[in-house]
């Protein structure tokens, strides 16, 4: 009995924790990166708690799809992949927008992955895409626009 009632627990513990998880909502920015001719409009997460869930939970994400994180000032951070599906690269740049590091992040690892310098911002891309569209580390990311979520 008491058996059954810790798994009982433990599924209503998971679920609960998820859908918490769920609830986050994300706000939205516009970035231009590298000689890119393109606009990119990607989720933007620029309070903790965005910032704490950014892409995890999702199944796919789109080719040019990503998010945009704001870490309030300039210092080192590092990502992680724990509960993220998906494959990333992430590029770190500064508040002038200049990319110090692009790294490739693998599915549900809990490696962290730090930037190497301090950083304002980071971009989460799908693994592979910034080789892909000849992004490289000091070319430059420019945020157009940037709408945070207003909470009531």
């Amino acid at each position: 009995m008491l058996r059954l009632l810790s798994l009982v627990f433990l599924v209503w513990v998971t679920t609960a924790c998820t859908s918490v998880q769920a609830d986050v909502v994300f706000g939205k920015a516009r970035v231009k990166i590298g000689t890119l001719p393109d606009i990119f409009r990607v989720e933007f997460a620029h309070n903790d708690q965005q910032r704490a869930q950014g892409l995890m939970y999702r199944d796919e994400l789109c080719p040019n799809c990503g998010m945009l994180f704001d870490f309030a000032e300039s210092r080192i951070v590092a990502m992680w992949m724990k509960n993220t599906r998906v494959a990333l690269d992430v590029a770190y740049f500064s508040e002038a927008g200049i990319i110090s590091d692009i790294k490739t992040m693998a599915p549900y690892s809990l490696q962290p992955h730090p930037s190497s310098t301090e950083v304002r911002y980071a971009l989460e891309m799908p693994a592979g895409w910034f080789a892909k569209n000849a992004v490289t580390v000091g070319q430059n990311i420019k945020i157009i626009s940037a709408q945070k979520v207003k909470f009531r």
